[in-house]
């Protein structure tokens, strides 16, 4: 434990001459600060990690590329894109939320770049917009649809394994994926029911049947924006070192299915994958602690 340093003499008698000198009066910020300590002891650092082992036997620290089955904590853009489209057919094991949400934004990026693409080649080739105001759509506009539903095309599978390893890194299976698509299908079903419950009530009138439409759209927006608040809420929930029960290290998987285990085998995996998510985790937290306080 630190305690007040002791003022330094050389510095004190400095600082005193100055003062008490005769002439211009003294600038006590020029002279050397006397509680400043002659021999400063230098900061110690942290203290390293040692290697950690891994299933197969193989020494690699925090600080490398973690394995392809484990999460990687800390993981920048590309390589987090790039992790995906390796792991594109895995459905097990853990994802970080720098893997998920790195990916989001590539696949966001992706869609804009194609739509400006086609919209520029559309042009070249002669496409127009709509030149009837009645029209919905126009040529140029079904281009550019194309062009964003093939990249979404190509990252629905990567993104589909990739949320369902986010949720294991938060020890959730991947059925919770299924929460928001089943909120957008009670959307619409809301949607016919309020119309139909509405204009039954009101005998069937013009009325009747506009304000079960307006009720119906309400539910319908409000249900839809539900679904998107709960895939937002899933994707951003912290790490969890119990998901490692969803990794396969040695290719193999921890919990069968159709069979009941304990709670003792359910939220206990092997100890070389909880000891590299919680101390990934650490070497994170600690990483960005040690920045703010700089």
């Amino acid at each position: 434990m630190m305690g007040i340093p002791e003022p330094n003499p050389q510095a004190a008698q400095v600082w005193r001459q100055a003062h008490e000198s005769p002439g211009d009066s003294p600038n006590p910020y020029a002279a050397p600060n006397p509680y400043v300590m002659a021999n400063p002891q230098p900061l110690q650092s942290s203290p390293q990690l040692p290697p950690q082992p891994s299933q197969s036997g193989r020494q690699w620290r925090l600080r490398d590329e973690p394995p392809l089955w484990a999460p990687w904590y800390g993981i920048g853009f590309w390589r987090a894109v790039t992790r995906c489209f390796r792991k594109t057919f895995i459905f097990h094991g853990r994802a970080s939320r720098g893997e998920y949400w790195w990916v989001w934004l590539f696949t966001l990026v992706l869609s804009g770049v194609l739509g400006a693409a086609a919209y520029g080649i559309g042009l070249a080739i002669g496409l127009n917009g709509a030149e009837d105001p009645s029209m919905l759509s126009s040529p140029l506009d079904d281009f550019i649809s194309n062009a964003t539903i093939i990249a979404q095309l190509v990252m629905f599978v990567p993104t589909i394994s990739l949320s369902i390893r986010r949720l294991h890194d938060e020890n959730r299976r991947g059925w919770w994926l299924l929460l928001p698509t089943l909120l957008q299908v009670a959307a619409v079903v809301v949607l016919f029911a309020v119309i139909i419950a509405v204009g039954v009530a009101g005998g069937g009138s013009d009325t009747a049947i506009g304000q079960g439409l307006v009720a119906g759209m309400l539910a319908f927006f409000g249900m839809y924006l539900l679904s998107g608040l709960a895939s937002v809420v899933l994707m951003i929930g912290p790490s969890d070192p119990r998901g490692a029960r969803f990794d396969r290290p040695d290719g193999r998987r921890h919990e069968r299915g159709g069979r009941k285990l304990d709670e003792s085998q359910r939220n206990v995996a092997p100890n070389a994958a909880v000891a590299l998510s919680a101390e990934s985790m650490q070497s994170e937290f600690g990483v960005a602690s040690r920045r703010r306080r700089s």
